[in-house]
């Protein structure tokens, strides 16, 4: 059965939202304006903080200093690779070697000889010696020839040996002397070494000979001498004596000096 609605009680409850609706906007308005108001006061009091602030810095107590964490990252320290140890052998004492002792076998004294001889004059010459041993033997010469050939240089030396001066040889008469000498003599003739040289050898295979330098040598010397004393080195050691010795006698305050050799002409 269908029931029938009352017009009065719907005409209350439309009253009733609209007294409601209007409680929520007066709410809504009273609310609003107490938040406008709190606004305004919070606006004035900071301009009034502000303006105070700025009357009277020294009145205001410092705002506390937030500290800021500042975040550092600390790095490890970089690993330091550590020096390389290089390998050092300890040195060894050094073995060092004993000198090799030099022989000096002392000397044997053979004999003495007492020498007044005074060199005047000497020659340096130089000359070809060529010594060569040839075989009778045709097989032997096969097998080739012994031959030296030597360049030589050397002395000749000429001199008066004053040992073989007697008494009778000198007469002295005041300030007068007469002298009686031996006759020059070559009193050494030697090779110097490096200035002379083999120029050429050969050897026998057979039968070489050794002593062929040793023969070139002597005959060397022999060449030098007798190129020597013909060429005058005797005579002109005989000048050269006399000039000498007769300014050392005067000099020793003899006026008259006469000097002879044996066998020869007298020279003054």
């Amino acid at each position: 059965m269908r029931q029938q609605s009352n017009p009065g009680r719907a005409a209350s409850s439309q009253w009733t939202y609209v007294l409601v609706g209007a409680l929520g906007i007066a709410a809504l308005v009273l609310l609003g304006g107490l938040a406008h108001q709190g606004y305004r006061t919070f606006v004035s009091k900071g301009s009034t903080l502000t303006a105070t602030a700025i009357a009277d810095p020294t009145s205001l107590k410092p705002w506390p200093t937030v500290a800021t964490a500042t975040s550092t990252v600390t790095r490890p320290p970089t690993a330091t690779s550590a020096p390389t140890q290089t390998a050092t052998s300890t040195p060894r004492p050094t073995n060092t070697p004993m000198p090799t002792p030099t022989p000096t076998p002392t000397p044997i004294l053979i004999d003495i000889e007492e020498l007044g001889k005074l060199v005047t004059m000497q020659y340096k010459l130089q000359t070809i010696s060529v010594v060569e041993e040839k075989e009778d033997n045709w097989i032997e010469r096969l097998f080739g020839e012994n031959k030296v050939v030597l360049v030589a240089t050397g002395e000749v030396m000429a001199g008066v040996d004053m040992a073989l001066i007697a008494d009778e040889d000198v007469t002295i008469n005041g300030t007068t002397v007469k002298l009686i000498m031996p006759p020059a003599e070559i009193i050494s003739v030697r090779l110097i070494p490096g200035e002379s040289w083999i120029y050429d050898r050969k050897l026998n295979i057979l039968k070489p000979n050794w002593d062929l330098e040793l023969q070139a040598q002597k005959q060397a010397e022999d060449e030098l001498v007798r190129w020597s004393t013909s060429h005058g080195i005797l005579e002109q050691s005989e000048e050269v004596f006399t000039v000498r010795i007769e300014a050392f006698l005067r000099r020793l305050r003899f006026t008259e000096v006469t000097i002879l050799f044996r066998g020869s002409e007298e020279r003054y």
